[in-house]
């Protein structure tokens, strides 16, 4: 790590952002920011030097770089060579033939057929078409899933005392003890509310505990059934113990309430972690838990949110392309991101990184490297932005107490078919 800050120390003009003239050997195509494009921003700096060549470094914002990302790949334009993509955008961006496939490289430059088994295999998953099982079409460089925060002392106040798992009925038994007592000022729990992804990222968990899905096996909807129902009943039943107004919270609302006590359990995602742990911004220093996902009628899971890197199937330096993404994807690399911007990573090796576990920020690194073994993807299909937002709009409807619950969703079902049928 310290070959990797002395380097970057001396790197001026090797990096390009947006909006430069120079003529680039590698492009790569992200989103501004720390967490998740901080590490590989300043590893591209690191190798143009090694290399002696000019990397660009294109920043958009997240629904604006989905749609330039695939805009690129739909008309074969080859301005970027690769992408720093969240693994939802995977069915779109594999299944139209947008990505390049990588064993090919790996046997031509590094004579294997695979990444090596450092790799958590449910975050290898995610860059393989079809899901899982298929060709090998990118890497996963950003180790995010959901996590359960909460707050163990008040917790066991309210009468949680056993060590987690937890079941969801205990879990909003205690979150209505905290509420009940709280006088307005203090909530046991808090939801996201607000369409389109915060709310349907935050009720997925949910959704799977009782065993119910998007889709089944065979890619049919699977809204209208009995456990999508008696999920989301408890989900608004967490609703009825959150601060008031949740209809309309995505994670900058949640924070507010998180980091200042008032709020004393979620669903959220690692990044917020460290947050907890800054004395900066947090009231909560040293007093939050990090857990598995509660149990339903089923085992609890955790939605798994990796960022991955591809190369484009138009990349004009395809080689030099794996190049970057099998080393900036190494242990060392994914050390400097982690110590640097807080990212959590994709390897094993790095989990159990001695250095970083002795700090205080990286405290829920077991908890989510266990999340991340038992996990669930977002639904796989090419639509899937078009399914976010018009099932997130019956969802929050149904937060909002507009729609009952039934009624949430049988419109949900009904705007799935219409998708699907889509084709």
């Amino acid at each position: 790590m310290k070959r990797l800050i002395n380097l970057l120390g001396g790197v001026g003009l090797a990096i390009a952002l947006s909006g430069g003239t120079m003529a680039a050997d590698l492009t790569l195509a992200l989103t501004p920011g720390d967490n998740p494009s901080g590490g590989l921003r300043d590893l591209s700096k690191v190798f143009a030097e090694m290399k002696g060549i000019e990397f660009e470094i294109v920043q958009a914002p997240y629904d604006n770089l989905f749609e330039k990302a695939f805009n690129a790949g739909q008309t074969h334009s080859g301005i970027y060579d690769m992408l720093l993509f969240d693994d939802s955008w995977s069915p779109p961006m594999f299944e139209n033939g947008f990505m390049e496939p990588l064993v090919p490289y790996y046997q031509k430059i590094l004579g294997t057929d695979a990444p090596d088994s450092d790799f958590i295999a449910n975050s290898v998953a995610l860059g393989r078409d079809p899901y899982g099982t298929g060709i090998l079409k990118a890497l996963p460089v950003v180790g995010n899933a959901q996590m359960f925060f909460y707050h163990p002392a008040e917790y066991a106040a309210a009468g949680m005392d056993h060590e987690p798992p937890f079941t969801w009925d205990e879990v909003y038994e205690a979150a209505k003890v905290i509420s009940d007592g709280g006088n307005g000022r203090k909530f046991g729990m808090v939801v996201r509310g607000q369409q389109g992804d915060p709310v349907v990222s935050n009720f997925l968990p949910h959704l799977w505990a009782y065993g119910g899905d998007f889709f089944d096996l065979d890619g049919n909807p699977t809204l209208d059934t009995p456990a999508a129902l008696q999920a989301l009943k408890l989900y608004l039943k967490l609703r009825d113990v959150s601060p008031p107004g949740v209809e309309a919270f995505d994670s900058d609302e949640m924070a507010t309430y998180l980091l200042q006590g008032a709020a004393l359990a979620s669903v959220n995602w690692p990044n917020w972690a460290a947050e907890y742990e800054n004395p900066e911004s947090s009231k909560v220093v040293g007093e939050m838990a990090y857990t598995v996902l509660p149990w339903g009628t089923h085992v609890g899971q955790a939605y798994i949110g990796n960022w991955l890197i591809g190369m484009y199937s138009d990349s004009k330096n395809k080689d030099l392309a794996f190049e970057f993404m099998h080393w900036a994807t190494l242990p060392e690399q994914q050390i400097y991101a982690a110590d640097k911007y807080d990212i959590p990573p994709t390897r094993l090796s790095v989990f159990n990184n001695t250095e970083l576990l002795a700090q205080e920020r990286f405290k829920s690194w077991p908890v989510l490297l266990q999340n991340l073994y038992f996990s669930h993807p977002s639904p796989r299909h090419k639509r899937w932005f078009e399914i976010l937002n018009s099932v997130g709009v019956f969802l929050s409807e149904a937060v909002a107490g507009v729609k009952t619950p039934e009624e949430a969703l049988e419109d949900a079902q009904a705007a799935l078919v219409e998708i699907v049928a889509k084709g």
